[in-house]
């Protein structure tokens, strides 16, 4: 049995942070890879590479955030596309693992909206105007969902439905 990789991103409303150009099919978020370090659980500095590499044995990699940090949202970026490329999804021969993005930015009442954007049955303003995404949507987030749509990973509306 193949084991799951699924990215959790906890997130709230923020401002712009990334630069995405609205055409691009797979953005690709501003590079911050200067901007932030990584530490093991001893305390030991360690590096993206380490946490890519960690991401190959386990079955869910979960990662939080500080809802105004471009650099949080770059890194979550960087991460996703490295387990894409880590799994194999996408790839013609199949993938070496499952992989799922789950974002709290997406209500599960538009989970059938955000699937049929994937499976490109509706364009991308008709997914924008249906979903409800978050005012920062194309800054934040946009990067990833496209990455998943391109790779054929699919994303899990994981907010609960606002009860308004």
């Amino acid at each position: 049995m193949s084991k799951l990789v699924l990215f959790a991103l906890a997130a709230a409303l923020l401002g712009p942070q990334l630069a995405l150009a609205q055409d691009d099919p797979v953005p690709q978020a501003k590079d911050h890879a200067g901007h932030f370090r990584v530490f093991t659980g001893a305390g030991e500095p360690a590096t993206l590479d380490d946490i890519v590499e960690a991401m190959a044995d386990v079955e869910a990699v979960l990662v939080g955030e500080i809802h105004t940090d471009p650099v949080g949202h770059w890194v979550e970026a960087e991460l996703f596309r490295r387990a894409v490329e880590l799994t194999g999804a996408g790839e013609e021969a199949g993938a070496r693992r499952a992989l799922a993005l789950s974002l709290e930015m997406f209500e599960r009442d538009v989970q059938y909206i955000l699937d049929e954007y994937l499976d490109d049955v509706i364009t991308e303003s008709q997914f924008k105007a249906s979903a409800r995404p978050w005012e920062h949507y194309d800054e934040d987030y946009r990067a990833m969902v496209e990455t998943a749509k391109a790779a054929g990973v699919p994303v899990l509306a994981a907010n609960a439905p606002d009860a308004m």
